[in-house]
């Protein structure tokens, strides 16, 4: 089952019987299928499932607590850890006064390397329920990412997850057991510091979960539209209100579309693209930073709508911030499936953010050798084949961008692309940085311009109605 995890709380009782969770080397058993991370809303109850609790030592205060209304059920042997492989730390119990997410996930584990864990107790032939939370302290730097896989080389169904301490994520796995026990590996992203385990828990999948996850993702969006499921991945559609025109419906792909985005603030554009007959669309593929994993779930994203579901091949692309690293290293890979680019303060270079340090673990690199490769990967240095397509391009972007800076992302890709032949639009917004001015979101300018280029398609050329 590759499914985006959920809510999954107030579902059936939890499992009978002991199990428990082992730090140490283990023999790997069946597969997870891994969801995609999402961030814990600290205040958000429903983010917890009504599982067995693993993972926190709670040395004998409360062998049940509530966390945000949640029951988490702890009568379970006293959890310590060993150092394996740089493994450090220790589990923390808070007993009953950990009744939200910011005590629940204040204690944990860190470690740089590989760790292996195990889950005992297990039922041959069940299915289970896995879900990993990051550690969270609401102050320690950011930086720190968290790679959970199958394996010690994590080549086999493995997952990323987001920043741990000052932002905390958590995923879901799914598993069939094949034996009484089942191991799972965590590690710091390559050149990403430490990562942090805060809590794990799990428990049998039953009926009603499967009911649940069957109905596909939920996705809030500022219009309302259809959410799907491509790769494991949620993804949203919107269409206007005529529907899809088949094999011809032009649309605009905005990106990045993780947790809370698209949002309230792009409903003004969004109504205007619907109201000229334009549907809007995106996918959430984690904090990918345009790495070649994350290109490859736009590719199958793209798939889904143009051969699935009748949208125009050559979709308008609109980067909001860390956007710009996803769509325009996919739009360098697929130049004729591009009708143009718009831009609100675009990141178009990886040194400038998130940083190469920071990268690279999306890419499954260290930094230094994210660096020896960077032409490969960074927006500005990929820039030739969207030129040589006549892709036209604009952007929006503040002089007072301490964020992402014009001068080393927007201002460098105007600059580049000219010379090469590129048309380019850069308006430059006086007194305004990386923050969310209306005028960004209202910008009549830029829905023209995206208006346009869906309808059109690139350099004044009719958008194709079927293959490219």
């Amino acid at each position: 089952m590759n499914a985006k995890p959920r809510t999954l709380s107030g579902f059936l009782p939890v499992i009978s019987g002991l199990i428990s969770l082992v730090l140490a080397a283990s023999t790997e058993a069946a597969t997870i299928t891994w969801g995609t991370p999402v961030a814990v809303d600290i205040n958000n109850a429903s983010q917890v499932t009504n599982g067995v609790m693993i993972g926190q030592a709670f040395s004998g205060q409360a062998s049940v607590m509530t966390v945000n209304g949640i029951v988490f059920n702890t009568d379970l042997p006293e959890i310590t850890s060993t150092p394996n492989n740089e493994t450090q730390g220790q589990w923390v119990g808070f007993g009953p006064q950990a009744t939200d997410y910011a005590k629940l996930l204040s204690g944990g584990l860190f470690s740089l390397k590989d760790s292996a864990a195990t889950i005992t107790g297990l039922t041959a032939g069940k299915k289970y329920i896995l879900q990993v939370f990051t550690a969270y302290s609401g102050s320690y730097p950011g930086g720190e990412q968290m790679q959970l896989g199958n394996s010690s080389d994590y080549s086999n169904g493995g997952v990323l997850m987001g920043n741990t301490c000052t932002n905390p994520t958590y995923v879901i796995g799914t598993f069939t057991a094949d034996a009484t026990s089942q191991s799972f590996h965590w590690r710091a992203a390559p050149g990403a510091g430490y990562s942090y385990l805060g809590a794990v828990q799990v428990r049998e999948l039953g009926s009603v979960d499967k009911a649940i996850m069957n109905r596909g993702p939920a996705k809030e969006m500022p219009i309302p539209g259809e959410t799907l499921l491509v790769k494991g991945c949620t993804a949203f559609l919107i269409v206007p209100a005529q529907g899809v025109a088949s094999n011809s419906q032009p649309w605009v792909w905005y990106a990045p579309t993780l947790h809370g985005l698209p949002n309230q603030q792009e409903k003004w554009m969004f109504k205007k693209f619907l109201d000229a007959g334009i549907a809007v669309a995106g996918i959430d593929v984690g904090e990918s930073y345009g790495s070649p994993a994350g290109r490859a779930l736009f590719t199958a994203f793209y798939d889904e709508l143009t051969a699935r579901r009748g949208l125009s091949k050559t979709p308008c692309l609109l980067a909001r911030s860390r956007g710009g690293l996803q769509l325009y290293n996919w739009a360098a890979e697929h130049p004729d499936a591009v009708a143009g680019v718009a831009g609100i303060y675009p990141v178009c270079d990886l040194r400038s953010y998130p940083g190469l340090a920071q990268a690279c673990g999306a890419y499954g690199m260290t930094a230094d050798e994210l660096q020896v490769r960077l032409a490969d990967h960074n927006p500005v240095d990929r820039l030739a084949p969207l030129a040589q397509a006549h892709i036209p391009i604009f952007h929006l972007h503040g002089d007072s961008d301490t964020v992402v800076p014009i001068e080393k992302n927007s201002g460098e890709l105007a600059q580049r692309y000219r010379q090469l032949g590129g048309q380019m639009t850069l308006k430059v917004i006086k007194g305004q940085g990386h923050n969310v001015w209306e005028g960004w979101f209202t910008s009549q300018e830029l829905v023209d311009f995206v208006i346009e280029c869906s309808l059109t398609g690139p350099a004044g050329k009719p958008s194709p109605k079927g293959g490219k």
